[in-house]
């Protein structure tokens, strides 16, 4: 199992990045990635639900995780 997250959180963190995401700390043990988006928009509530409905992929604004948390998308790896 540890090596089957661990393959994910590196395709989850490499596709963010080809994208355009920062990702300035590359999570270790977590489901999850916090992505820089500020490249993409200024409301990370409005560009995760824009990235859920067109896109059909798990992420939580950033702006949920407090205020400088804004410009910030949380995106959820894929759990078996």
């Amino acid at each position: 199992m540890v090596r089957i997250y661990d393959e994910r959180r590196q395709y989850m963190l490499a596709r963010l990045k080809d994208m355009g995401f920062v990702i300035h700390v590359e999570p270790t043990g977590a489901f999850y990635v916090f992505a820089d988006a500020r490249r993409f928009c200024t409301d990370s509530y409005k560009e995760a639900f824009r990235i859920i409905e067109e896109i059909k992929v798990d992420v939580t604004p950033g702006i949920d995780f407090g205020s400088e948390g804004e410009d910030f998308c949380v995106f959820l790896t894929p759990i078996p």
